[in-house]
């Protein structure tokens, strides 16, 4: 998909993107660029129409309601979409960066950014200030999310984690169950009504747990 100017006979965005007009904007010459890379996830950016040019980096960024987040190494910035002034920016500690790896994820009110180390981080949407803190004891973790839970996959276990206090509320310790011995996953997890999926890409093994009550409803390679 493409926004195409008539007037003009020119493609404004390369094939395979995606824009959004920004509903009520102030300006004719900006529009949010979607861009959707080989893993299925999607990046935002402003791009000039007059000036042919990316107004802000692509990184690891967020479509709200009104609002949009864009991100580097350090910081995340919120802008608002109507006047597409700075809301608020916050800068990550010393020695953090955001994890690529992982997307930034957010619900009415909070918006959860991860970083490297296994920390996720909790910011208010309307302030971006740090409502908490999580950090866990592996560097390479994922994340899903679902009802009033994230659920953080460190490879050899699942860790619930409470949205609003980013307490731990339960875990899912794969050595618990004996039909899950060996089983290590590389990180990926999908969080539905009913179920919890990891999956590792390089087996192709897929293990499912019920997410009410933790039960392992299944393990089979795809």
């Amino acid at each position: 998909i493409y926004y195409t100017d008539f007037k003009k006979s020119k493609r404004i965005t390369p094939k395979n993107y995606s824009f959004n007009s920004l509903q009520d904007r102030s300006s004719n010459e900006v529009v949010l660029i979607v861009e959707m890379d080989e893993s299925f996830n999607q990046y935002y950016y402003l791009y000039s129409e007059r000036f042919e040019n990316k107004l802000l980096p692509k990184f690891s960024n967020l479509l709200l309601t009104n609002s949009f987040i864009c991100t580097t190494k350090n910081t995340v910035e919120l802008f608002h979409s109507k006047s597409l002034n700075m809301r608020w920016r916050y800068e990550c500690d010393e020695n953090f960066q955001l994890d690529k790896r992982n997307k930034l994820f957010s619900d009415q009110d909070l918006v959860y950014v991860p970083l490297k180390g296994g920390m996720l981080i909790s910011l208010d949407v309307q302030t971006g200030y740090v409502k908490w803190k999580w950090k866990g004891d592996a560097d390479y973790v994922s994340y899903g999310e679902k009802g009033g839970y994230i659920y953080v996959h460190v490879g050899n276990k699942i860790i619930i984690v409470s949205k609003v206090s980013g307490q731990i509320e339960n875990e899912i310790d794969y050595s618990k169950y004996k039909e899950l011995d060996s089983f290590r996953s590389n990180g990926i997890i999908w969080c539905f009504d009913n179920l919890i999926v990891v999956r590792n890409s390089g087996s192709g093994e897929v293990v499912l747990f019920s997410r009410k009550t933790f039960e392992l409803l299944g393990r089979e390679t795809v």
